[in-house]
């Protein structure tokens, strides 16, 4: 076995089908009726699993995310796990195994999943075997994947869309002499007990017999056809050989057609909300990401729409119309395979995975009780993304191998399979120093960088150098594209002196090689552009990237993923500069193009999330901001080790402008009104009257009755300075001077606040809004002590006030003591 292979052997408590059988009982391993029963439905469903508690069982089932569950389970238990697990959606159906069928139908008759209640043992292995043909009928469902155009729903889909197309692109043009079946076959003996099917598999397996296997409804079918629903990239590599071998057998037959437009029909069950999901696509493409099986005969179709109604409520029957041009170029190949096939079935004409097709309609025949989804087949040159799509085929060589996997998963952010691909490289080339040796370390040290492990990627990629010096020219390109990665990871460690060293360095090599209008030399210029930002020479900065975006406009096209890189630049310079609009308008155009282009969750779909949320937080959008963030923190934890520094930093800058309320288990944001923005600057006014208005009254108040006060003594005294006359008045009249400057040094406090502060959680930031709150509430408190304390005359007249009261209270106080003696 070679190592590139054995390096992608499933572990064998992996399901490699769609179905896991699960039988509960405290004696499911006590009887040899239990181990016979275990036996003979294992020939069923491959994969069962056994339990004994209820609590283990509970947690397993609960666990499984890509495959359904049928569970057997003992009447004891049963009532008490069914109600717990019977809302999951991998749970399918629930089978009563019991001595007492009366007793335990009453608990399980309003559970829906729960099927039968049965106490034979013949009777559960009957009932199962002929239930699971109708489940595989409603489960093998064709993986579909709709390319939107209208760009409402830019989404998720469409980057998909591209990146399986080229991942089968890249197994196809592998070469597969070294795929030995041998490989797989061993695989499935991990698996499967019944060695019969994988033993023939092994001794009659030709190229010119693989539609043959592939219709065959053996465990090869149905463990292909799980990968392809869950596109387990290890899984498909390993039947690389098999996809590989249909396509040409269905390349050879494609020219055998009479006709040049044939009408196909497939009949099939489907859930209501995969109906549905096909009502709101119409008008768009379809993906369909595997084999797809027609018949050229309509009634053939018919028999598959049956409703299991009894089985699953929301299932309906759905009959596709499908036309298609025979001579139709640039498409996947389909033909005619009744005599590829393993039954020989009559009209049937297989589609090859990836087909394309246009949505015409979706349409419920009242008569029939049936809907109807009409297909037209399309050319691979009819969606938008065709230039992106057939530039990056372009880019792959006409051979690919086991580097250029490892390279497509690593850009498809895959980051773990190609690292697993790039050693197997390493491994087997070893002893051969073949140059693929030194691009595979290369390839690891861009892993390294995209996890975090910056001093790693810079080990690997001097490893790289090492190696190239000894294929390749000092000169080389190849060595260059070494420099410009080692200048990224100086630059992520903040190091820009030795990044900018490195990029120059490559910089000069590109321009002696291959010129100053290359797409390579455009990336250089596009890096030393992010140094000169980070120094902050903004003018510079734009000027080198406007440059980059020169030589790619005229190289690439507009949706290609050196746009949005570009883009992205464009955002940081505008952010950094503290334009947030301009800033924002950019790093969404990047959005736009990566959605397109990328998969879901690919790390740099999240990081221009995060960009985009530090711009709404800076320009004070903060319930924009952590909408953001929180989508940038969703795809960062998908697509980077737990441990990356961006995760925490996210984390971070979501507390920044939010407030955890653990009592209420909420967080609360700041919310600005950014679509009124006369409300802010009438809340600005409001505090300014209500804080400066009454001070500002007072102290022109006092002016007044200084000035005027003075004047009247200059008139009575008009020997005596006016100098001395207004400093009389000043020390008599002091508290109004003082009132005012009290109060007002009292509430500035509360003025600031209202001002500059920002919802936060730091701790010593509370602390001092807490204080400065408490503190704005002092002068309606010491309103008394501000205002007659400074004054003589009021603070005379206080303290008669004061002796007056309180003889009265010592009057009135004697007087009633007296009358109640």
């Amino acid at each position: 076995m070679d190592r590139a292979n054995s390096r992608v052997l499933k572990n064998p408590e992996e399901n490699l089908e769609l179905f896991t059988l699960i039988w509960l009982d405290a004696n499911v391993n006590s009887t040899a009726e239990n181990v016979e029963t275990a036996s003979k439905l294992r020939r069923i469903i491959n994969f069962l699993k056994l339990f004994d508690n209820v609590s283990d069982c509970e947690w397993y089932i609960k666990d499984i995310k890509q495959e359904k569950v049928v569970l057997i389970v003992s009447g004891s238990l049963g009532s008490n796990i069914v109600p717990n697990i019977h809302n999951l959606q991998q749970v399918d159906s629930v089978y009563v195994y019991c001595t007492d069928k009366v007793k335990n139908r009453q608990w399980s008759e309003k559970y829906k999943k729960v099927v039968d209640v049965i106490t034979q043992p013949d009777e559960l292995v009957t009932k199962i075997s002929k239930d699971q043909l109708y489940r595989n009928k409603v489960e093998d469902l064709p993986s579909v994947a709709v390319y939107d155009q209208t760009h409402k729903n830019l989404s998720a889909e469409n980057g998909n869309f591209i990146w399986f197309q080229l991942f089968i692109e890249t197994l196809v043009r592998m070469d597969n002499k070294k795929a030995n079946h041998k490989i797989l076959s061993q695989l499935m003996t991990q698996h499967y007990a019944d060695q019969t099917i994988i033993d023939e598999f092994v001794l009659t397996y030709r190229p010119e017999n693989a539609v043959w296997w592939y219709s065959r409804q053996s465990c090869i079918y149905r463990i292909l056809n799980k990968a392809l629903r869950v596109q387990n990239m290890d899984m498909l590599f390993n039947f690389r050989f098999l996809i590989a071998d249909i396509l040409d057998q269905l390349k050879a037959e494609q020219n055998n057609f009479k006709e040049s437009k044939v009408k196909l029909y497939r009949g099939q069950t489907m859930s209501l909300a995969e109906v549905e999901k096909m009502r709101k696509s119409i008008g768009q493409l379809i993906s369909i990401n595997s084999f797809f099986s027609t018949t050229l005969n309509r009634d053939i179709a018919l028999p598959f729409t049956k409703s299991i109604r009894e089985f699953k409520a929301d299932i309906q029957s759905v009959l596709f119309e499908i036309e298609a041009n025979t001579r139709l170029k640039e498409t996947k190949p389909f033909a005619l395979i009744n005599h590829l096939s393993f039954d020989g079935k009559e009209d049937e004409v297989l589609f090859m995975l990836g087909s394309i097709f246009r949505l015409v309609c979706v349409e419920f025949d009242d008569k029939k009780n049936i809907w109807k989804i009409k297909l037209v087949l399309q050319s691979e040159n009819d969606h938008e993304l065709k230039t992106v799509l057939n530039h990056m085929k372009k880019d792959m060589d006409d051979k690919t191998s086991l580097l250029s996997l490892g390279i497509l998963l690593s850009n498809m952010g895959e980051l773990d399979q190609a690292q697993k691909y790039f050693y197997s490289v390493i491994d087997d080339l070893l002893e051969a120093e073949d140059q693929q040796i030194a691009s595979c370390y290369h390839e690891l040290g861009k892993i390294a960088r995209t996890k975090g492990n910056y001093d790693d990627a810079i080990f690997l990629f001097q490893v790289s150098l090492d190696l190239k010096s000894k294929y390749f020219a000092i000169n080389s390109t190849s060595m260059a594209t070494t420099y410009a990665n080692i200048g990224n990871t100086y630059m992520c460690k903040c190091e820009y002196e030795l990044a900018l060293k490195n990029y120059t360095r490559c910089l000069d090599i590109f321009l002696a090689t291959i010129g100053p209008n290359d797409v390579m030399t455009a990336q250089v210029y596009h890096n030393i552009s992010s140094i000169y930002r980070l120094q902050g020479n903004f003018d510079l900065a734009r000027a080198t990237l406007e440059k980059s975006l020169n030589i790619i406009s005229n190289k690439l096209p507009t949706d290609h993923a050196d746009f949005a890189l570009l883009y992205v630049s464009f955002g940081e310079l505008y952010n950094n500069q503290l334009d947030y609009k301009q800033a924002i308008c950019f790093y969404k155009r990047a959005l736009d193009i990566q959605q397109k282009t990328l998969p879901k969750n690919h790390k740099n779909i999240g990081k221009t999330y995060g960009s985009i949320a530090d711009c709404y937080s800076g320009a004070s959008q903060y319930s924009e901001a952590v909408e953001s963030f929180q989508m940038a923190l969703k795809i960062c934890q998908n697509a980077l080790p737990l441990s990356h520094p961006r995760i925490k930093q996210t984390e971070d800058r979501i507390k920044s402008v939010t407030i955890e309320d653990e009592i209420d288990q909420r967080q609360w944001c700041a919310v600005t009104y950014n679509n009124a923005p006369w409300l802010k600057i009438y809340d600005i006014i409001m505090n300014f009257l209500n804080i400066i208005a009454p001070f500002t009254i007072n102290l022109i108040s006092t002016i007044l009755i200084l000035h005027r006060v003075t004047q009247s003594k200059i008139n009575v005294k008009k020997q005596e300075k006016f100098s001395n006359i207004i400093e009389q008045q000043l020390m008599f009249h002091k508290h109004l001077i003082i009132n005012p400057l009290i109060l007002i040094t009292l509430t500035f406090s509360r003025l600031i606040i209202s001002l500059v502060s920002v919802c936060g959680k730091e701790t010593k930031l509370s602390y001092v809004n807490l204080f400065g709150y408490f503190i704005s509430f002092l002068p309606p408190a010491l309103t008394v002590f501000v205002f007659v304390t400074p004054s003589i005359t009021n603070n005379s007249e206080f303290k008669t006030f004061f002796k007056r009261t309180r003889t009265f209270k010592w009057f009135t106080t004697l007087k009633n003591r007296f009358i109640n003696a």
